[in-house]
């Protein structure tokens, strides 16, 4: 949508409800009318430390850490991977990093390929995915 950087918490706070809602504005109210802007980042810093304790983002990147294919399909893998990446960005830094990350959660059936697989510079974590799977599909026959 564009909005600058100072806009988008507006833009949000537009769209909280029910108690979400009621939060901001007591929140907003005690910035007082002298404040600057809110950024993003403070918006969003402040929001997620009242509403996501950081007792529940330790879980969540715990059990990122922990994850692993096991009964999972490659692709279901991949999402839960994927959803539970933001509790833990600093193992997944970059493109090679969330590749290495999706490599060390498979069997060892399926780690040796995907991990030479992973040895190449470009791999993009979609194209690790597609060939993860197609050599799951092949053990399976």
């Amino acid at each position: 949508m564009h909005a600058t950087d100072t806009e988008a918490p507006k833009l949000a706070a537009y769209q909280l409800k029910d108690i979400a809602n009621t939060w901001y504005e007591t929140w907003e109210e005690t910035q007082g009318e002298d404040a600057t802007p809110t950024t993003w980042k403070e918006f969003a810093d402040v929001f997620l430390e009242h509403f996501l304790p950081i007792e529940v983002l330790e879980a969540k990147a715990l059990e990122f850490e922990r994850l692993k294919h096991n009964e999972m399909s490659v692709n279901e893998y991949y999402l839960k991977l994927d959803s539970l990446a933001k509790y833990a960005p600093e193992m997944v830094r970059d493109m090679r990093a969330r590749v290495r990350r999706f490599v060390l959660g498979h069997s060892d059936d399926l780690f040796a390929d995907a991990n030479i697989a992973a040895q190449n510079n470009n791999m993009a974590i979609t194209k690790m995915v597609a060939f993860v799977q197609g050599k799951e599909d092949r053990l399976k026959e």
